[in-house]
């Protein structure tokens, strides 16, 4: 299609659906900007009771752009331009339900006008992905982007390594150091102990002869008293 022409739409319209407006345009904005195959496809998974509802707006005006004789229409180029919901007029009648202190609280049912209009696009929309109706070169570059991220985050852990690894000499000989002057520590500190233990031995022998004097003048003292 030239980009000059005007954009030819295929309208249909569900007027006076048995459904409120809030709870239709739920569903019809599920939908709008997708291809028409895509959104046929989301609305028959869709537990809302207004996706059969627009799914049958969607459905006739595809057959709406099928039987244009005048006009070549590309039906796989085919996707939903516009959607919108209108209010109705509520279902004629007066019910109502009791309320507090004898008033009656009155039983609207209220009515929607769901409107659909498909356009060609200027390209092939039957391969868009599923989400959001990307394009194959949209996918590829999503790829793409995904890949480089991947390796980027790769490279980092091994330059983090290759950090590691070169800091890890200087690490061997600081602890090299710390050992060295530990066990010189050691060295200087154990003369130091065999002079405490002798001095210690040294120390009870003079206690151990200090009491053999005791006991032996102990003893001439009373051998002089019995004589």
């Amino acid at each position: 299609m030239a980009k000059n022409e005007e954009i030819m739409e295929f309208r249909a319209s569900h007027r006076f659906a048995p459904i409120s407006a809030r709870k239709a345009r739920l569903v019809v904005d599920m939908v709008r900007g997708r291809p028409v195959n895509q959104a046929l496809e989301v609305l028959q998974v869709t537990n809302k009771r207004a996706s059969v509802m627009t799914q049958k707006v969607i459905k006739a005006a595809l057959a709406s752009a099928e039987d244009r004789e005048d006009v070549e229409v590309d039906l796989n180029r085919l996707y939903i331009a516009s959607a919108w919901v209108d209010e109705g007029p509520d279902l004629p009648g007066f019910r109502y339900v009791p309320g507090p202190r004898g008033r009656y609280m009155p039983i609207r049912v209220r009515r929607s006008h769901i409107h659909v209009a498909l356009a060609e696009a200027e390209e092939d929309v039957s391969r868009r992905g599923r989400s959001g109706g990307k394009s194959e070169k949209g996918a590829k570059k999503g790829r793409k982007a995904r890949k480089a991220s991947s390796k980027a985050g790769t490279e980092k852990p091994e330059k983090e390594e290759a950090a590691a690894v070169a800091e890890s000499p200087e690490i061997e000989e600081t602890t090299e150091k710390t050992t060295d002057k530990i066990t010189d520590k050691t060295i200087e500190n154990a003369p130091a102990e065999d002079t405490t233990s002798e001095n210690t031995s040294k120390n009870n022998e003079d206690v151990g002869s200090s009491d053999e004097d005791k006991a032996g003048e102990e003893d001439g003292a009373k051998e002089g008293a019995t004589e």
